[in-house]
């Protein structure tokens, strides 16, 4: 058998889709590759580096939430204000704060009277 393996003979050697291998050959991240003209080839040595590199002997822990970082006291988190109050603020939209935006825009439940 050959050292140089086609993408799809790599992928089912590490159990991956050949997308996945061609995803990674072209943003980075996969195993080294090699350009022989047009063809696309992968060392087996290489696959073996590749995969030796990301054995894990056990799964890691979560690390804890870290915590959230106050709003800086000119930001509008900072002044109380929330994201939607601060959404139309200033640009005309929405409507006015304590009304019910689906009757202000027309779109609420609409009941037919008896005739």
């Amino acid at each position: 058998m050959s050292e140089f393996l086609t993408t799809d003979e790599a992928a089912e050697a590490l159990g991956l889709s050949p997308r996945t291998l061609r995803n990674w050959r072209t943003r980075g991240g996969g195993p080294v590759a090699t350009k022989l003209g047009a063809a696309v080839r992968y060392r087996r040595r290489d696959l073996e580096a590749f995969a030796s590199a990301r054995r894990q002997d056990r799964t890691p822990m979560p690390s804890a939430p870290s915590p959230r970082r106050s709003a800086p006291a000119g930001s509008a988190a900072g002044r109380g204000l929330s994201s939607a109050a601060t959404s139309s603020a200033g640009r005309g939209g929405g409507a006015p704060t304590g009304v019910d935006t689906a009757t202000a825009t027309g779109r609420g439940n609409h009941s037919r009277k008896a005739s």
